[in-house]
């Protein structure tokens, strides 16, 4: 840590002692090698495409024309389209959609959203890899099928279309609509002007895509030797390219930091609200929803957190062998109890960062909103507190490797 980042992690401290009452001699600063951690896993694009399956109804498809050039101008800035036809049968295309919104599903279960991208620890990627990889074939092979079935489906989609066509025609002639066709001819060119819409079947299977990009972060040695290279160089250019990209890494390895154990944090702190309300709901008692919304919990923290959170963990084991304990024998006011102090430790951190995951306020439950309060909380809750500081987590500036500082007590 340089000595700038050291004055501030300083100033920090103290300001959190006159708010905390806590003694000097409690704390201790624990560093955590972000740009270490931060290696250990990638970032992941998920792009997945489909064709345009679906036709928007316009008047011209209705049969109604325009008698001039003024009524047309007046119709195009007033009309609302009537709604759109699917050129491609309705649970084909919902299947396939089904396959596309799991795959973000199961990017989002094993991924951190950072401002950098999806980032996916290393310890989650294989099990997200493997179920993308499973999805994807399915995605593909429903759109090979898709092709194969083409003729047939636009058939089935030419009689819906003539169905509906003849409906259209009632309806206007019934609202006093002057149409020249007769009933079949008009239902007739309907069809023929939306099926004009639907595209070649060999075009048609070239937009059905999944593609999953990987991109590394390189935090560690391999920034720290290409920078070292551009600062030494003798282009101008290269050497203020490469401050403006330590200033870049570290206020981006900070940021990430931040929103890595937020995300985590901010996870557990909102599953203790729910499972407050339900007991508060319960008359005191831990509803078996909350038991296994808990244990879900525990999952995906044991998921994806891949840097180490001594503190974190014992927390958690306690709550879990709470939930554990068969119900007849458990103490639910202990559980109320743990979950409240989960609850203070993560609202404190996360207002500390400025999260967005804090908005949700656990007053009613005990948990001050205020963060010049929270410090009392979490004393009479527990005898320890884990506590990140404001802006202490330091970022790679001097060569990727410095540390930030997580204050624990």
């Amino acid at each position: 840590m340089n000595e700038q980042q050291q004055q501030q992690v300083d100033r920090e401290v103290e300001a959190l002692l006159a708010a905390t009452g806590i003694e000097r001699d409690r704390l201790r600063v624990r560093e955590v090698d972000w740009s270490v951690y931060l290696q250990a896993g990638v970032l992941v694009k998920l792009s997945i495409h489909t064709c345009i399956s679906a036709s928007a109804t316009t008047l011209e498809d209705l049969g109604i024309r325009p008698q001039s050039e003024e009524e047309k101008k007046a119709i195009e800035r007033t009309q609302v389209v009537g709604g759109y036809v699917s050129l491609i049968p309705v649970d084909r295309m919902k299947a396939l959609s089904s396959l596309k919104g799991k795959g973000r599903t199961n990017l989002e279960k094993f991924r951190f959203d950072l401002e950098w991208g999806d980032f996916v620890p290393q310890r989650a990627y294989a099990s997200f890899a493997e179920e993308n990889e499973r999805l994807r074939a399915a995605y593909l092979r429903a759109a090979d099928k898709l092709v194969e079935d083409w003729e047939d489906l636009k058939r089935q989609t030419q009689d819906d279309l003539f169905i509906r066509g003849g409906a259209n025609y009632d309806r206007l002639r019934a609202a006093g609509v002057a149409i020249a066709d007769g009933r079949t001819e008009y239902a007739n060119a309907f069809v023929k002007r939306k099926l004009a819409r639907l595209q070649r079947p060999e075009i048609a299977r070239k937009k059905f895509t999944w593609d999953t990009s990987l991109e590394y972060l390189p935090l560690g040695t391999s920034l720290e030797a290409g920078l070292k290279q551009m600062l030494e160089s003798n282009d101008p250019m290269l050497r203020d390219l490469a401050r403006s990209a330590e200033r870049k890494v570290a206020g981006g390895l900070d940021d990430l930091a931040k929103g890595l154990v937020g995300q985590i944090r901010g996870l557990v702190y909102n599953v203790t609200l729910d499972c407050l309300t339900a007991m508060k709901e319960a008359k005191g008692e831990l509803p078996r929803n909350s038991t296994s919304q808990i244990k879900r919990m525990f999952d995906a923290v044991d998921r994806l957190q891949f840097w180490p959170d001594a503190e974190l963990e014992d927390r958690l084991k306690a709550l879990k062998d709470l939930v554990e304990t068969a119900p007849d024998y458990r103490d639910d006011g202990e559980v109320q109890m743990v979950l409240r102090k989960l609850g203070t430790e993560m609202r404190t951190y996360l207002l500390e960062i400025d999260s967005e995951l804090v908005e949700r306020s656990g007053a009613e439950f005990g948990i001050p909103d205020r963060l010049l309060d929270l410090g009392d909380a979490a004393q009479r809750g527990t005898g320890e507190l884990d506590l990140s500081l404001a802006g202490a987590i330091a970022g790679a500036a001097d060569g990727g490797r410095e540390s930030s500082e997580i204050l624990t007590v």
